[in-house]
């Protein structure tokens, strides 16, 4: 037994194989099929609908069905199965009446579980989810307005169980219009497949089998069946079938195991969507960002809500593009603003608090090991012209300033510390000035893409009798010594350390993703009539490269308009998991061909740093110490040894094993 049940699957294995090789040959893209109907001479051209003109986004036409057990369940409160009753009642009505071809009200006529009253809920629920997981096939639209223009007779073919006028509310709402006649099995009673409702066409229209031109997907229904009749039929692509760039194989079985759906709904958006974009970086801000820049959009607004709080203040630079996708998401009056701060900037008002060097640069460091004195006095504010004074006592602008002597620390400390305090007061002044002119007050939110909360303490050292509650991308080594309060949407130090891993090891790219085209915030001014500013820094990015970035960033809102109108219909539960499952794959399978996309760009304010490599693997091979320093000195580690060793090794898992190593 267990051989023949071995047997029967290999021969279905094959038998999908063999279709989707066949489909695969003799389909045809739009531009062929436009240019083939240009040529020919058929009187008439007839479309499949579903999968052809309309394209659903749900990964199986079942799924309605997953989506219908959720709404009833939350509808009647109680646990039905209604995606097994649902299509066993199919099955019965085709078993018990004599056509195969049912419709929708004969369906349910065999649904013995649940009363009228649920029936008739679910038949208008089920077509209301129709409309809302179909969407218009742009590809075959394209060839739908070139028949219009030229006059040709249009006539619509499916095989459905849904009502006429439910169709053709679905087309009409995707831009279809002028069609001659729609035909449906389930109305006819006959179907494509046999070829019986093609005949019946061809009988009704009075036409011959040459004058017709059928256009569908399935390699059966749609190909054979027709040309068996003698009718020309040409075969789509069904995108819907196809894994694109940045499919989460692992994610998706594991929310079908689940029996959940968010991420095959955004999968099957963006597979439906993603030929709107041409190049390496719509396509990543489209499949893998906006999913990110919409999940963590939507939960903002549900904790600002729940905490009743009217105020948002997304913190600049990665501010600008999150309060777009803020923007795009919200329905409700929620205030919301761009302010411009930094580490650096905020640090400033703060840095007369520093008992010694070591506190001091706790507050101002980027945890780089090419800090210098140099880099520290431009920092906290003071003018260069005191280095002479430094050398006397030995103290070297480029020397590191983590690894000075007790002595020399000392030393310099003991010497710019009044100038500290000088620049620190004037600047905790400058900026309460700054951000009382955008109403900075509580209770707020202040958003920002993450990890350690430094801002955050920062403006809460400064505004102490604020109320203030951080909403981050994700949180990391929460050591900030000013308590705050803050949540994460992705991870935190306690929970999805997955996503945490993708993240992290490659930080500055994920930041980049996130970036405006501004240099950093460096310090705040008044201006001669009263007004304060934010002094920014020269900006990181060249013209090219932000050009790149921002049209990714456009792609990224274009899904959370895409995404939010779905949702709205469907309902989506998403998660941080189906949500970062794409950013995830590019993460953890980054080709050779992104390793020299990164290589376009530099980061941080820093004079030599870059998102991979710099050298080869020969070179770094007889320059270890090297090799070391450049890794331990990037904020994109796992692209970093990518880039070196080029082998499709987990990078991701070992930048996390060094970590922990790092941390024992």
């Amino acid at each position: 037994m267990q051989r023949s049940y071995d047997y029967g699957v290999y021969f279905m294995e094959f038998k999908r194989w063999t279709r989707e090789y066949i489909t695969k040959l003799v389909a045809k893209k739009s531009d062929e099929i436009c240019e083939m109907i240009c040529n020919s001479s058929c009187k008439v051209v007839s479309f499949d609908v579903f999968d052809t003109l309309l394209k659903r986004n749900v990964s199986n036409s079942s799924d309605v069905f997953m989506l219908l057990e959720k709404h009833f369940c939350q509808r009647y409160g109680r646990i039905e199965p209604i995606y097994y009753i649902r299509k066993n009642a199919e099955k019965k009505a085709v078993n018990r009446l004599e056509y195969k071809e049912v419709n929708l009200y004969e369906i349910y006529e065999n649904i013995d579980e649940l009363n009228e009253d649920e029936k008739q809920w679910l038949i208008e629920e089920e077509q209301r989810l129709e409309h809302g997981v179909c969407q218009r096939n742009d590809a075959v639209g394209k060839i739908y307005d070139l028949c219009l223009s030229r006059n040709i007779p249009i006539i619509l073919i499916s095989d459905m169980y849904l009502p006429a006028e439910t169709i053709e509310q679905l087309l009409q709402d995707a831009g279809y219009k002028g069609w001659k006649h729609l035909y449906i099995s389930a109305q006819e009673r006959k179907n494509k497949a046999d070829g019986s409702l093609f005949d019946f066409v061809l009988n009704k229209e009075k036409l011959s089998s040459k004058d017709l031109l059928h256009i569908g997907d399935s390699l059966k229904g749609d190909y054979l069946a027709p040309r068996q009749h003698g009718i020309h039929a040409v075969l789509i692509g069904n995108t819907a079938k196809k894994k694109i760039r940045y499919f989460n194989k692992k994610q998706f079985e594991q929310e079908k195991n689940e029996g959940k759906l968010s991420y095959s709904v955004i999968d099957s958006l963006i597979k439906n969507n993603i030929e709107r974009y041409d190049d390496f970086y719509t396509r990543l801000g489209y499949a893998a960002i906006g999913p990110i820049l919409y999940g963590y959009c939507k939960w903002v607004t549900e904790q600002v809500e729940k905490e009743r709080i009217e105020k948002v203040f997304f913190l600049a630079r990665e501010g600008y593009f999150l309060q777009r996708g803020f923007n795009i998401y919200k329905e409700k009056s929620i205030k919301s603003a761009v302010i411009q701060v930094s580490r650096r900037a905020t640090s400033g008002p703060r840095l007369w608090q520093a008992k010694n060097l070591s506190e001091l640069l706790c507050l101002v460091t980027t945890n780089r090991a090419d800090f210098t004195v140099r880099k520290l006095l431009i920092t906290c504010g003071i003018p260069d012209d005191i280095l002479g004074h430094l050398q006397e006592q030995g103290i070297f602008p480029d020397e590191t300033a983590t690894s000075l002597s007790q002595d020399k620390a000392e030393g310099l400390f003991s010497y710019i510390k009044p100038l500290i305090v000088s620049f620190s007061k004037e600047q905790r002044k400058n900026i309460r000035g700054y951000l009382a002119q955008v109403d900075f007050s509580g209770p707020m939110a202040v958003c920002d893409v993450g990890w350690h909360g430094t801002i955050q303490a920062s403006l809460q050292d400064i505004f102490p009798d604020e109320k203030m509650l951080g909403y981050y991308m994700g949180r990391y080594d929460k050591t900030v010594k000013y308590p705050i309060s803050s949540n994460a949407y992705l991870f935190d130090n306690d929970f999805n350390h997955e996503i945490f891993q993708c993240i992290m090891g490659a930080t500055d790219l994920f930041e980049l993703f996130f970036m405006s085209a501004d240099g950093s915030a460096s310090h705040y001014a008044k201006n001669d009539d009263g007004t304060y500013i934010c002094k920014v820094l020269p900006p990181e990015q060249s013209t090219d490269s932000m050009r790149h970035i921002i049209s990714l960033q456009d792609a990224a809102c274009d899904f959370v308009r895409d995404f939010k109108h779905l949702d709205k219909s469907l309902k989506i539960e998403t998660d941080p998991f189906s949500c970062s499952a794409a950013y995830r794959q590019f993460v953890k399978h980054m080709s050779n061909k992104t390793i020299k996309e990164l290589r376009r760009f530099s980061f941080l304010n820093v004079i030599k740093h870059s998102l991979v490599a710099e050298h080869s693997f020969s070179w770094y091979l007889f320059r270890p110490k090297c090799l070391i320093n450049d890794f331990l000195n990037n904020g994109c580690k796992a692209p970093f040894l990518k880039s070196v060793f080029r082998l499709p090794l987990p990078y991701i898992q070992i930048v996390d094993l060094l970590r922990k190593f790092d941390r024992s």
